[in-house]
């Protein structure tokens, strides 16, 4: 769900009485456990035709997600339009986004970046990152690193995680603004405070490799690990990898092993054959049956590696 909306969903379908504000507009309803889906919506429309452009924009997104109702584009669209129309920001973006994906409207980057612009001059982040991936990718416009820098700079001050991670690589490209790896490892580490598991893990894989930062096994494993403890499996196998290598953490095939276990448990294909070759190396019979199985017919052996977070340095170890 839409991070913006996911409290005011939470709140509306809750069975008690509800006193929310949406924007400017106020939500008063009584919900018990049986209120069926289409009477909620009911209660919605009937406060949205009374004017309130945050009631309008909210019911625009339950109809875009299909929250509640059949998605539902042109409804969707419908009620963006008319809070849009009040200078509503959200809904201002809301349409951009309609246009920009041409769900329940032709594509049309143009309009997408009219709606996108009216949003951004108002200040809403959103719009100004997604004018800055207009003109990083040029749809719809010339391509122009320099105006996507300078939107995605004026979202990321507003703390806006994506942008704040774009404009980190475009400070360590040197793309559309001078290059500078200290700005490039400012942004970055703004973006990952966010405590967003995606850009904790992005981040951590860039200290591992030494891309766009300095190279950093410590500083990686911060990173992989509050990743890893909000159930990102793909960083609770990079660190277990470090545990096992002993690179920026004290080594400890204990602590690795029960990595990869919680990032095995999901289908991890990797952190899986991690777990088999060591079954493999302490003597584990059919461990080491289905691990030359894998080596022979399947070729995965250490060519898993070979899109992972690390180039293994003691490769006799892991066969």
């Amino acid at each position: 769900m839409n991070r913006k909306f996911q409290k005011y969903y939470d709140e509306i379908i809750r069975p008690l009485k509800v006193t929310h504000r949406v924007g400017k507009d106020r939500i008063i309803m009584t919900i018990n456990l049986q209120t069926k889906k289409n009477q909620l919506v009911a209660a919605l429309i009937r406060q949205a035709e009374q004017g309130g452009a945050g009631v309008q924009h909210f019911l625009g997104f339950i109809y875009a997600d299909g929250l509640c109702v059949p998605q539902d584009y042109p409804q969707a669209r419908k009620w963006y339009e008319k809070a849009a129309a009040q200078g509503d920001a959200e809904a201002q973006s809301s349409l951009g986004e309609l246009y920009a994906n041409g769900h329940g409207v032709p594509q049309d980057y143009a309009k997408a970046r009219q709606w996108w612009e009216k949003a951004a001059a108002q200040g809403y982040a959103e719009a100004q990152y997604e004018l800055g991936y207009l003109y990083d990718r040029g749809w719809g416009v010339p391509q122009s690193d320099t105006k996507a820098a300078k939107w995605f700079k004026k979202a990321a001050v507003q703390g806006f995680a994506e942008a704040q991670h774009n404009l980190a690589i475009m400070y360590d490209k040197g793309d559309g603004v001078p290059q500078d790896n200290a700005q490039a490892e400012k942004w970055f580490e703004k973006a990952a405070d966010q405590h967003f598991a995606k850009h904790q893990y992005n981040l951590g894989v860039s200290y591992e490799k030494g891309n766009h930062v300095p190279q950093d096994y410590a500083k990686a494993a911060k990173r992989f690990r509050k990743a890893a403890v909000q159930g990102d499996a793909a960083a609770q196998f990079s660190l277990g990898l470090l545990y096992y290598f002993g690179l920026g953490v004290p080594q400890s095939d204990t602590k690795a092993r029960q990595l990869w276990e919680k990032a095995a448990a999901p289908g991890h294909t990797k952190a899986q054959f991690l777990l088999l070759a060591m079954g493999a190396e302490r003597g584990y019979a059919p461990a080491q049956v289905i691990l030359r199985e894998l080596n022979e017919t399947s070729k995965h052996g250490l060519e898993l590696f070979e899109e992972g977070s690390l180039e293994c340095p003691d490769a006799e170890r892991m066969r």
